[in-house]
């Protein structure tokens, strides 16, 4: 015990809450259980991240402070199904991630088919432009010039 209580005194903040995450986040947090049931075993697969952080400050006039946090998310994402068949990994797709990839998707199409609409209205008005002045240059020619005597200056 006293072992123990030296170590983690000489430990750093961010040894202490590196060692205290490690000690909670394993291999289950990720794959639960097996569960069994008529020849199929069914294993449990999530994602796990984890961070965590530590500062510190020292002050002549104020003393010294220290302080740090961790956190921990685990989402399922899917399973691994094992039969007489083989095993294979099947996804679970969370609604808000499939929500939110569909609304990204649609804002995204709208922003394109802005920028096409935009292309085709500009091809346009210098379309328009160039039917104009080849018009007004073409009008202003008389249909009897003979180039071949006009000074040439």
């Amino acid at each position: 015990m006293a072992e123990t209580i030296t170590r983690a005194t000489n430990l750093t903040l961010t040894e202490r809450l590196a060692e205290k995450m490690g000690a909670i986040i394993q291999a289950t947090t990720v794959f639960a259980p097996p569960v069994e049931r008529d020849g199929r075993t069914v294993i449990p697969v999530a994602r796990a991240a984890w961070g965590f952080g530590a500062g510190g400050s020292h002050s002549l006039r104020q003393g010294q402070g220290s302080g740090g946090g961790g956190g921990a998310q685990v989402s399922p994402i899917g399973y691994i199904e094992i039969s007489s068949d083989g095993a294979r990994f099947r996804h679970i797709y969370d609604a808000r991630t499939i929500l939110a990839l569909s609304l990204g998707g649609g804002v995204l199409a709208l922003l394109l088919l802005r920028e096409v609409r935009k292309l085709i209205s500009h091809r346009q008005q210098d379309e328009t432009v160039v039917a104009t002045v080849i018009e007004t240059t073409t009008t202003d020619v008389p249909q009897d010039a003979n180039f071949a005597e006009m000074p040439v200056s």
